[in-house]
C-alpha cells in the first residue's frame, strides 16, 4: 500500500493552485491509499485517482503521450498541456457580499447623481468611493469623498427581524469606531454622516445614541429632508454646483 503523506505547510501547493481546498486534499490522502488495495494501479488507474481526488493536481488522459503531424501542431499541443497541467490557474476572489439594501440604494442614488467613483483613485477626482479603506485591511468606510477635507458616510440598515436588532447594535459600534478612526487618520476636519433605516425608528434609538457621539450628522433614510441634505452636501463637496442647484427642486 502506498505511503501518502502531506507536509504541514501548503504554501508550495498554493503555488500550483491558489484556490486549493486543504480539507479535500487531506481527505484524498486516505482515499488514494485505500483505493489502491495494496497494489500499484496501472497508469490509467493512477490518472483517474489523481483527477478524482487530488485536485489541484492534474493528469493528462493520454498518459503523457500524444502524436503530432508537424512542428506547429506539436507546439500547440505542448502549450495546451502547459496551460492545463502546469501553469497555476488564476486565484478566485469572492465577490463582495453583505452589502445592505440601504447601502445598495444609496450607492445607486449617488451613481445617478453622476459622482460615484469606480475605484480608490477616484477619491482624488472628487468622486464618492464605496468601501474606501480608512485602515488598510481592517476598517473601510461605506462611502468616502475628498475635497480637501474627507467626508465619510456610514449606513446602518435596521430593517431586520426583532431578534436580529441586537446584532445591529453591535454593528452601530463598529460604525462608531470607523468614524473615530477616520478623524484620527484624515484629521479633525473630517465630516461624518450616519444614515439609518428602520421599520420603527424607536428600535433605532440605542444605535442612534451610540452613533451621535461620533457622527457629525445622524440622518434617517425615510426623512426626505435628511436625504435632501445629504445629497446637497455630497454634490457641493464634489464640486457640482449645477447639480446641487437642481437637487433643490
Amino acid at each position: 500500500m502506498p505511503d501518502v503523506r502531506l507536509a504541514p505547510g501548503l504554501h508550495k501547493l498554493r503555488a500550483v493552485d491558489p484556490n486549493i481546498n486543504p480539507q479535500s486534499l487531506y481527505a484524498a490522502n486516505e482515499r488514494l491509499a485505500s483505493m489502491s488495495n495494496g497494489k500499484r494501479p496501472d497508469g490509467h488507474a493512477w490518472i483517474n485517482l489523481i483527477n478524482m481526488f487530488m485536485a489541484p493536481m492534474r493528469a493528462d488522459k493520454e498518459s503523457g503521450q500524444f502524436v503530432a503531424a508537424n512542428t506547429e501542431e506539436y507546439d500547440v499541443r505542448v502549450n495546451a498541456l502547459l496551460a492545463s497541467l502546469v501553469m497555476p490557474p488564476p486565484a478566485k476572489y469572492p465577490k463582495r457580499s453583505g452589502d445592505s439594501r440601504l447601502f445598495t440604494a444609496l450607492r445607486n442614488e449617488i451613481s445617478a447623481m453622476g459622482i460615484l467613483g469606480a475605484d480608490d483613485e477616484d477619491l482624488y477626482r472628487h468622486r464618492v468611493v464605496p468601501h474606501y479603506p480608512i485602515v488598510e485591511g481592517a476598517i473601510n468606510a461605506d462611502f468616502a469623498l475628498r475635497n480637501g477635507a474627507m467626508h465619510i458616510v456610514e449606513t446602518l440598515d435596521m430593517r431586520v427581524k426583532q431578534e436580529s436588532l441586537r446584532n445591529k447594535s453591535h454593528e452601530a459600534s463598529t460604525k462608531a469606531i470607523a468614524f473615530d478612526q477616520a478623524k484620527s487618520t484624515f484629521g479633525p476636519a473630517t465630516q461624518t454622516f450616519a444614515v439609518i433605516a428602520a421599520k420603527d425608528y424607536q428600535d433605532a434609538v440605542p444605535a442612534e445614541n451610540v452613533l451621535s457621539r461620533y457622527a457629525g450628522h445622524v440622518l434617517h433614510r425615510d426623512s426626505a429632508e435628511d436625504m435632501q441634505f445629504l445629497r446637497r452636501h455630497l454634490l457641493q463637496a464634489a464640486g457640482r454646483p449645477m447639480l446641487e442647484e437642481s437637487a433643490r427642486h
